[in-house]
């Protein structure tokens, strides 16, 4: 998901949703394999200091972490299916 000056932030997750519910048609894929890209470890070094998380997309995660907000989500997606 990408977020823009003048997108809707409802929006851009309903269309992801939608997009998460094409691709696990054509892939026969059950909505519990649905992950953020979280669940894998990311270490890259910045500056000295050990990354091990993005905060992405920010308005779904918090501290970098799949949360309620995430789980939200999933509910939208399992809504169009």
């Amino acid at each position: 998901m990408c977020e823009n000056a003048g997108n809707s932030r409802s929006a851009t997750v309903d269309r992801t949703a939608k997009l998460a519910i094409e691709l696990m048609r054509r892939c026969d894929t059950p909505l519990k394999n649905i992950f953020s890209h979280q669940r894998w470890e990311r270490v890259r070094f910045d500056n000295g200091k050990n990354l091990r998380c993005k905060n992405c997309p920010h308005f779904l995660m918090i501290g970098g972490k799949p949360r309620p907000k995430w789980n939200a989500f999933l509910t939208q997606v399992k809504g169009h299916h």
